[in-house]
């Protein structure tokens, strides 16, 4: 019985260390090839993404608007799982979302309290020529679109079906990258 009792120990603590050894440096390179504070910028306008009036608020408006480097411009990618992210606003904490998980083409584009909702999950398109990619709804496949591809200051942004438009395809300007 003790032979088996400390056979049953060390298995146990070398499960144990194995684990620790491993899972932690697996975590960190997930999350480490995914932070990052960026700017967004549309390609058709140049204009950044941007909270409506810095808002603080749970379903605040996101909308195109003229470059300030503003912490409400500002967004931090966020592992959520294998291949997909979040996009936190750093002035609010708040994450891009789609309004009410619609799947809906035109559903608005707000920042809520995050809660890693798949309306909250996004993931780049292919990288074109230019340097640009769309950025993917996880719930619905759907894109982050500047509506009637306006290039006006304070334009809706929504979702959109994909179709490369310039209005679909934005530039991911590093702030910070660790």
């Amino acid at each position: 019985m003790r032979t088996f009792v400390r056979r049953l120990a060390a298995v146990t603590a070398a499960a144990v260390v194995g684990a620790v050894m491993t899972v932690p440096g697996t975590a960190q390179a997930e999350v480490s090839r995914n932070d990052g504070i960026y700017v967004i910028s549309a390609l058709h306008s140049s204009k950044c993404l941007d909270v409506q009036d810095a808002s603080m608020n749970h379903m605040a408006n996101v909308l195109q608007a003229n470059c300030t480097g503003t912490w409400n411009q500002q967004w931090i990618r966020r592992y959520a799982t294998t291949g997909w992210f979040m996009l936190v606003a750093r002035h609010s904490g708040k994450c891009l979302d789609v309004a009410w998980a619609s799947t809906a083409h035109g559903a608005d584009v707000i920042q809520g309290d995050c809660w890693a909702g798949y309306n909250q999950q996004w993931r780049e398109g292919p990288v074109q020529s230019d340097g640009t990619i769309s950025l993917i709804a996880r719930h619905s496949g759907k894109c982050l679109d500047v509506q009637d591809a306006s290039t006006a200051h304070g334009a809706n942004v929504l979702q959109g079906t994909c179709w490369n438009g310039r209005n679909q395809r934005w530039y991911m300007n590093p702030v910070y990258v660790p």
